[in-house]
């Protein structure tokens, strides 16, 4: 089935389409909340010094702030 109408316009997109691709952002950021929670625990289960600690889960929380300002 073609995207064009016979007038050589395209249709408009699907609401389910959108809907499909607004759900799938969604499991995507909670896949990526999920892993990021893993790796904080397993930071916190490790027998490291407290201080590389605390950078790593602050290097963390900064790549998480950077992915925030460039989905705005």
């Amino acid at each position: 089935m073609s995207a064009l109408h016979k007038v050589g316009t395209l249709k408009p997109p699907s609401p389910c389409l959108e809907l499909v691709d607004d759900i799938n952002e969604d499991l995507d950021d909670i896949t990526e909340q999920e892993l990021e929670q893993q790796e904080v625990q397993n930071l916190l289960t490790t027998l490291e010094p407290i201080r590389y600690v605390q950078l790593q889960l602050a290097g963390y929380k900064q790549e998480k702030d950077d992915k925030g300002k460039k989905k705005s």
